[in-house]
C-alpha cells in the first residue's frame, strides 16, 4: 500500500463514520423501547407474530411443563421418536454421504489471470486465492519474494490450475525467468 492509497483510505473512514454518526444523531427515535413491554407484544402482534410463554413453547412441543433442560441432559425424559424427526435424519444422512462423494473426488478448478503492469504479489496472490488456485495467500507471497521471483514476473494472461505447486505457479508467471 502507498501512501496515497493509505490517505484515500483513511479519509473513506473518516467520511464514513462522518455520515453515520449524523444518521444516527438526527434520526428520528422509531424504534420502541424495550421497557415498555406492552408496546412491544402490540408490536409483533401487529407483524403477524404470535408471542407465547414458557410453558404454553414447552407444552406445543410436547414436552411436559415442568421439564427443564438439566433433566433432559441427565436422561431422566425420553423423547418420542417422529416420522418428521426420521425424514430429516434420512436428509442429513444423504447430504453428509453427498459430501463424502463430493470429497472423494477432486475437482482441477483452472483459472486465467491477467497480470497487468502496477500489480504487486499481494494482488496476484489475492486473485490466486479468490480464485481457490492457492490455499494459502501469505505463503505463496512468501515463496515469490524469498525465491528472488517477485521481480521477474511478466506481464500477460496465464492459465493455472489448483493441483499446481507454488513453485510451478511461480515459473509460469515469470515465464521461467
Amino acid at each position: 500500500m502507498n501512501r496515497l492509497t493509505l490517505r484515500a483510505f483513511s479519509l473513506g473512514m473518516l467520511i464514513t463514520a462522518c455520515l453515520i454518526g449524523a444518521f444516527y444523531f438526527f434520526s428520528k427515535d422509531d424504534y420502541i423501547s424495550l421497557a415498555d413491554a406492552k408496546a412491544a407484544k402490540a408490536s409483533v402482534k401487529e407483524n403477524g407474530y404470535v408471542l407465547l410463554t414458557e410453558k404454553e413453547y414447552n407444552e406445543l412441543k410436547g414436552k411436559p411443563a415442568n421439564e427443564t433442560e438439566g433433566s433432559k441432559a441427565e436422561g431422566q425424559a425420553a423423547e418420542k421418536p417422529s416420522n418428521e424427526g426420521d425424514k430429516k435424519a434420512d436428509a442429513e444422512e444423504k447430504t453428509k454421504q453427498d459430501e463424502q462423494e463430493n470429497e472423494a473426488e477432486p475437482k482441477v478448478i483452472t483459472y486465467k489471470i491477467t497480470i497487468s503492469s502496477g500489480m504487486d504479489t499481494g494482488e496476484i496472490a489475492s486473485q490466486l486465492a479468490a480464485a481457490k488456485i492457492i490455499t494459502n495467500e501469505s505463503a505463496f507471497k512468501q515463496y515469490l519474494i524469498s525465491s528472488g521471483m517477485h521481480t521477474k514476473i511478466q506481464l500477460g494472461t496465464f492459465e493455472l490450475n489448483n493441483e499446481m505447486t507454488s513453485q510451478q505457479i511461480a515459473t509460469v508467471i515469470t515465464k521461467g525467468r
